[in-house]
């Protein structure tokens, strides 16, 4: 039995309240975590929008294990195919992700070891495109 070992980038429960207020153009502070869910489950009706939100999931996952994206000045290989361009600052990381047209995410603490893998915290969710552009109303 071959064990995968992964390094996973997890944002946080604010990280995706942002992006649900950015890509629906919704104040960020009427957003309820159910609000939150529900829109999201809401947008993967939508063929595009759902391939999109997939590949932005595998897009926080690295299948290399001995990377450090808090030091790491190279680029990181993602499951989505698309690389992320760390950005070292004294005690974290920026991440370039793929959508120019927004703030980058950053680590926010230490490596938390899993059981197959290990996962950094993010502020914000990494996007692998300009999801804005899925969004024809915006």
């Amino acid at each position: 039995m071959v064990i995968r070992h992964d390094v996973g980038l997890a944002p946080t429960d604010a990280s995706f309240r942002g992006l649900v207020a950015d890509l629906t153009n919704t104040p960020v502070w009427k957003l309820e975590e159910t609000d939150v869910l529900n829109t999201i489950v809401a947008l993967t009706a939508d063929p595009a929008i759902k391939d999109g939100l997939t590949t932005t999931v595998l897009y926080h996952v690295s299948p290399q294990n001995k990377i450090d994206p808090r030091r790491q000045r190279t680029a990181i290989p993602t499951v989505a195919g698309v690389d992320i361009r760390p950005i070292p600052l004294r005690f974290s990381s920026i991440l370039r992700d793929g959508d120019r047209n927004d703030r980058d995410p950053f680590i926010v603490g230490g490596p938390i070891a899993a059981s197959n893998g290990t996962v950094y915290v993010i502020a914000g969710v990494l996007r692998p495109i300009d999801l804005k552009a899925l969004f024809p109303l915006d």
